[in-house]
């Protein structure tokens, strides 16, 4: 985010899928110095709303590192339990080494990141089944990234190349997931 602004660009794409009161996106900001989406603020996590048109504010928390299994934890348990849901999906962006190095990378951390087992107790601690886990994230399909999240998802998405700075296309997939909820 910071040398570029390539997640506010992904979530822009998301405000510009097609929405549907049948599925409810969150997002969480962290782990960046700076912020090109507006409202964001760098030294906090902050958990967003996608709301008919725009974003807000849900839940703010102090500081802590995007590279923490207890951070994404803590995010995916107030997401089961603030909007129920019948199916789960999360998707982590942002940089990826596969087996050897893990994803999410951030910046305010000294580039503390997820190693493979602390993904899966992140998982762990939402107390719920994934239908997808997705890495927008470089490396990251490895038997090894499928077997640590096995137990907590039905399917993975992700890549086994290198993937552009913009990852994926958030107005495609959104979209049809909003017009396809089942």
């Amino acid at each position: 985010e910071s040398d570029g602004g390539e997640a506010t660009a992904n979530v822009e794409e998301l405000l510009r899928a097609q929405q549907s009161d049948r599925v409810t996106f969150v997002f969480e900001t962290g782990g960046a110095e700076q912020w090109e989406l507006e409202g964001v603020d760098a030294s906090r996590l902050q958990r967003w709303l996608i709301t008919d048109g725009g974003y807000q504010l849900a839940d703010e928390q102090p500081s802590a590192s995007m590279g923490s299994a207890e951070t994404l934890g803590s995010f995916l348990a107030w997401g089961v339990k603030n909007f129920p849901a019948d199916k789960y999906m999360v998707v982590l962006w942002n940089h990826g080494g596969g087996a050897a190095a893990g994803a999410e990378y951030d910046q305010l951390y000294d580039d503390d990141n997820l190693k493979l087992d602390e993904i899966a107790k992140g998982l762990a601690m939402a107390n719920a089944r994934f239908e997808i886990v997705g890495f927008d994230a470089c490396l990251m399909a490895t038997m090894e990234t499928a077997a640590a999240i096995d137990e907590y998802a039905a399917y993975m998405v992700a890549s086994e190349e290198t993937e552009p700075g913009g990852g994926w296309n958030y107005s495609e997939w959104a979209g049809y997931l909003a017009a396809n909820p089942e």
